[in-house]
């Protein structure tokens, strides 16, 4: 019965990503423009597209024929551990989400640090509140603003004014 669950599991998860994969791969299609036109115009955006150019950057990025060929070029590709080149500067994409996925990770590990700051923030009035003590007369929320630093208190500011 578990094995028969495991597998509905990973059949939804193939459903699931080729689907995606289908659909992004239709994204240039679907807004009515070429791939091709796309890439020359973030290349060369000053340079009009003629049909030699064209020609040239689909024979060049071995772009498909349409969405379903190139999701299914793409899926094989993935399941091999290419995840392909980008089609405007033709670095390989794998480099960029791993550089993307350590910045997102740093990102993260600020968010949650900065989290914890103003956790502890709160919850130690909070906790001289439930014990029925008073507050100290010192000041602590200006004691405890003057010992964050400049950068985490920065970004605590900006996220609760942007928010």
């Amino acid at each position: 019965m578990k094995a028969l669950t495991t597998t509905r599991r990973w059949a939804a998860l193939t459903v699931t990503v080729s689907g995606l994969a289908v659909t992004v791969a239709a994204l240039p299609w679907l807004r009515g423009d070429d791939p091709a036109r796309s890439v020359l115009r973030a290349r060369l955006s000053e340079r009009e597209p003629d049909a030699a150019a064209l020609a040239a950057v689909r024979s060049e990025l071995d772009l498909p024929a349409g969405p379903v060929q190139g999701a299914w070029q793409w899926l094989s590709g993935v399941v091999t551990g290419d995840l392909g080149r980008s089609w405007v500067d033709g670095a390989p994409v794998a480099d960029t989400l791993v550089s993307a996925a350590g910045v997102s990770a740093l990102l993260s590990g600020v968010a949650a640090t900065v989290a914890a700051i103003v956790g502890v923030l709160l919850a130690v009035p909070a906790a001289w509140a439930a014990a029925g003590r008073r507050r100290p007369r010192t000041g602590y929320a200006a004691a405890a603003l003057a010992a964050l630093p400049e950068f985490v208190l920065a970004a605590v500011l900006i996220t609760v004014v942007a928010v």
